[in-house]
C-alpha cells in the first residue's frame, strides 16, 4: 500500500517558510449563510414549478381548441354531406324507446371494482329514505341487484324506519333531566296508562330507510310524527308488569255532518277533565289501584302530559284514592311500554274478519282482541325494557 507523505517544515530545521499541505479526504470550507442559499434554492424551485404549470395549462387549451376546431369541422362536413345533426339522433332515440338515453353497447358489460362499490356505497348512505329503484333511477339506471349486493358488503340493509316525535330544545333538555332523575327507578312497580285512537285497517305511512346494522335508532335514520286528528274510537287501557286492566271504550261521539248546511261539519268530542273524571279514576282506575295486592309498596301510575290529565280535579280524586302519579316528561311515548301494546291491537285489529263496519262493531272487536290475544308475554318484554332505555338517554 502506497502511504501519502506530506512535506512539512520542521520546527527543529530553523526553516522559516511553512508549506501548506492538503490531504486527499479533506472536507470543503463551511458556507457563512446557509439559510439565505437555502432560500434561494426554494425560490427557484417554485418558479420553476409555476412556470411547468402554466406551460401544461396552455397545452391543455390549446388541444381543448384543436378539439373543438375539429368538431365544428366535422359537422360542418356532415352538413355539406347532407347528415343529419346530433338532435335528430337524439329525437330519433326518444321517439323509438321512450328515453333520450343512447342504445346500451353490446358485448359483455364492464367489471365492477372495489372503487365502483365504494361509491355506490357512499350515495346509499347519501339517499337513506330512497328505495333501491328510485335510487338505480338517480344513479342512472343502475342495477338494482349491483346496488343492494354493494351496500350489503358494507352493512347496509334496507328495513322500516323508526318513527320519533318532532322534538323542540325546550322537550330535549327536559328528557335529559326526567332520565338522569329516574336511572335507577323500578319500573315493574309502575302501571301504564294511555289513551289510543284504533281504527280498521294496517297502519299506514311506513318509511322504509337503509342504514347499518345496529343504527336504526339513530337519529339520523329516523322519521319525524306529527299529531293527527283522525280517529275512528278511542280507548283507554293500563298495563304493569304481570298486570293487564281491562279495555275501556271511551263513548265520544265523532265528527258529524250537519244536516242541510253544505260541506259542514260537527267537530268530534274530546276526552275532558270531567269525562276522564268521571269514567276513567272513579270507575276502572281507581279500582285497579287500591285491588292490586301483589305489590307491597303500592302502583304508581304513569300518565302522558295531556290538559285532561293534569286538571285540578283529576289531581284531587287521585288524592282522595291515595293513587301515586310518576311523572313523565311530554313528547316521549317511547319510554311509555303501553304504546308498543297499542301498536300490536291496531295491527292485530287490521286483520280481523269480517272488517267491522260500525262503531259498535270496532268497539267488540277491539275489546275482543285486548281480551283474548293480548297476554302477559307481550306485556313483561316491554316493560322490563323501560330500564335501559332510560339509561341510554345519558
Amino acid at each position: 500500500m502506497e502511504l501519502v507523505q506530506t512535506n512539512s517544515t520542521s520546527s527543529r530545521s530553523g526553516g522559516n517558510s511553512p508549506t501548506t499541505t492538503k490531504s486527499r479526504g479533506a472536507l470543503p470550507p463551511k458556507d457563512p449563510f446557509p439559510e439565505v442559499l437555502d432560500w434561494a434554492e426554494e425560490v427557484e424551485i417554485a418558479e420553476a414549478k409555476k412556470a411547468r404549470n402554466e406551460t401544461r395549462k396552455a397545452e391543455r387549451r390549446d388541444k381543448a381548441a384543436q378539439v373543438k376546431q375539429a368538431k365544428l369541422a366535422q359537422l360542418a362536413a356532415d352538413r355539406l354531406a347532407g347528415k343529419p345533426p346530433p338532435l335528430h339522433k337524439t329525437i330519433h332515440n326518444f321517439k323509438e324507446r321512450g328515453s333520450f338515453q343512447t342504445k346500451a353497447q353490446s358485448g359483455h358489460p364492464h367489471s365492477w371494482t372495489a372503487t365502483s362499490d365504494h361509491y355506490l356505497q357512499c350515495e346509499v348512505l347519501k339517499n337513506l329514505f330512497l328505495s333501491w329503484r328510485q335510487l338505480s333511477s338517480l344513479l342512472g339506471d343502475i342495477p338494482i341487484t349491483q346496488l343492494w349486493k354493494a351496500a350489503y358488503q358494507a352493512g347496509i340493509n334496507c328495513h322500516i324506519a323508526l318513527q320519533k316525535l318532532f322534538l323542540t330544545a325546550k322537550n330535549r333538555h327536559k328528557h335529559l333531566e326526567w332520565a338522569k332523575a329516574n336511572g335507577s327507578t323500578d319500573w315493574r312497580g309502575v302501571l301504564f296508562t294511555d289513551e289510543a285512537a284504533v281504527k280498521v285497517g294496517y297502519q299506514p305511512g311506513r318509511t322504509w330507510v337503509s342504514c347499518q346494522k345496529n343504527t336504526g335508532e339513530d337519529i339520523n335514520n329516523m322519521v319525524p310524527t306529527f299529531r293527527s286528528g283522525r280517529f275512528s274510537i278511542r280507548v283507554w287501557a293500563g298495563i304493569a308488569y304481570n298486570l293487564k286492566t281491562l279495555l275501556v271504550v271511551l263513548p265520544l261521539a265523532p265528527r258529524k255532518k250537519r244536516l242541510g248546511s253544505g260541506n259542514q261539519w260537527d267537530p268530534a268530542e274530546n276526552l275532558t277533565a270531567v269525562r276522564y273524571h268521571d269514567w276513567i279514576i272513579n270507575g276502572l282506575l281507581g279500582d285497579a289501584v287500591t285491588a292490586v295486592s301483589a305489590y307491597p309498596d303500592g302502583l304508581s301510575v304513569v300518565e302522558d302530559s295531556s290538559s285532561c290529565h293534569q286538571a285540578a280535579i283529576c289531581k284531587q280524586r287521585q288524592a282522595e284514592y291515595n293513587i301515586q302519579t310518576q311523572e313523565h316528561p311530554p313528547a316521549l311515548p317511547d319510554l311509555n311500554p303501553i304504546e308498543n301494546i297499542w301498536y300490536v291491537v291496531k295491527n292485530l285489529l287490521g286483520k280481523c274478519l269480517p272488517v267491522p263496519k260500525t262503531w259498535d262493531e270496532l268497539a267488540r272487536a277491539a275489546e275482543e282482541v285486548w281480551n283474548t290475544q293480548i297476554t302477559l308475554e307481550h306485556i313483561n318484554p316491554v316493560v322490563s325494557g323501560c330500564a335501559p332505555r332510560t339509561r341510554n338517554m345519558w
